[in-house]
């Protein structure tokens, strides 16, 4: 995988022909295979498009801002893979109090995390939670995509005849800025119309596609030599930093999204003896949403023939085990106190 990530377009490209195509399962390529990702833009390009079609794979893009509804990951994957790789990393911690995650063992967590969360009843129950398969149109309730409320002032204050008059040259920059914007926005839009929500291998949509390629190549050399005046002027320091900005792969929009509802497994299968005596649960329930790593605190019963782990803090009174001290849990305690 390049260092650029999926903002190069010949990387996409070389997964598919290195990747995809080899572990995708179909008796031979005559059978169509269809293809769901978002529009990002180094997805859409010509190479692509030609590649696809010659190989029978339909490109179908999601509508724009809805990865968080309808990205199949997202919505029954990649929660349950964090509660999982959570649940893991704990229970090494407790295991091995005396050791710490490490590039040397965290490899190992994560592709046993990896493995439970893509199990084959996550990815079923995503395709139906998204309403891709079954087809239901009623999966998705209309309320995720009702655009925002303005706010709207009760009254506007009037500005005092006194207030500073601006400084012309900072009214010309925001004019300037103001062209940049409605440029770049009227190029974007163009582009996300014609893909969102689209086929993008059939025949008219790949003709727009490479169209509007075109047209954007034709009015680059404009924008190139109007920046290269600019740049002229930026030290070299300043140059080579905006050049790994540029260089650097930029998170997509999708993030996590976790629905407490899921159909999916979201948890991961644990012996009895691993869990809490307490609440019976591996994780507290207090950190049942929480997104960030928060590493339990756990203690084993001190009591003869007991064993029993048990959360500190969320289901007993203790907040700290140290060295030599004896800790005898809930179920023991009040047989304890008697003694």
């Amino acid at each position: 995988m390049s260092k650029t990530g999926w903002s190069n377009s010949s990387v996409f490209l070389e997964y598919l022909q290195r990747h995809f195509v080899r572990y995708i399962q179909r008796p031979d390529s005559s059978q169509a295979v269809l293809l769901i990702f978002d529009g990002h833009t180094s997805h859409i390009n010509v190479p692509v498009l030609e590649w696809a079609q010659r190989n029978n794979i339909v490109l179908f893009v999601l509508p724009a801002h809805t990865s968080h509804c309808l990205q199949l990951l997202d919505v029954g994957c990649f929660g349950p893979l964090q509660k999982i790789y959570n649940n893991m990393c704990h229970k090494f911690m407790r295991d091995n109090p005396s050791s710490k995650i490490t590039r040397f063992n965290v490899a190992s967590l994560a592709s046993k995390a990896y493995v439970k969360a893509l199990s084959i009843g996550n990815l079923v129950a995503a395709f139906k939670k998204t309403g891709i398969h079954p087809l239901s149109k009623a999966a998705i309730s209309p309320d995720n995509f009702k655009p925002s409320e303005p706010y709207i002032a009760e009254e506007e204050v009037p500005l005092s005849p006194f207030s500073p008059v601006p400084d012309s040259f900072f009214l010309a920059q925001e004019t300037v800025t103001q062209n940049k914007k409605s440029y770049n926005m009227s190029t974007k839009k163009t582009l996300s119309s014609v893909v969102s929500g689209q086929e993008i291998t059939r025949s008219d949509i790949a003709l727009e596609i490479t169209q509007s390629k075109q047209c954007s190549k034709q009015s680059a050399p404009s924008t190139a030599s109007s920046h290269l005046t600019k740049s002229s002027k930026v030290p070299t320091t300043a140059k080579q930093s905006s050049h790994r900005l540029q260089c650097d792969p930029v998170p997509g929009p999708s993030g996590i999204c976790i629905h407490s509802d899921s159909d999916s497994d979201t948890s991961e299968e644990m012996s009895d003896d691993d869990k809490c005596c307490v609440c019976y649960q591996f994780q507290p329930r207090e950190l049942k949403n929480c997104l960030s790593l928060v590493i339990t605190k756990w203690a084993q019963c001190d009591h003869p023939g007991c064993g029993h782990w048990t959360h500190l803090i969320y289901c007993c009174t203790q907040r700290v085990i140290r060295r030599n001290d004896t800790f005898i849990c809930p179920c023991h305690a009040s047989s304890h106190t008697e003694e």
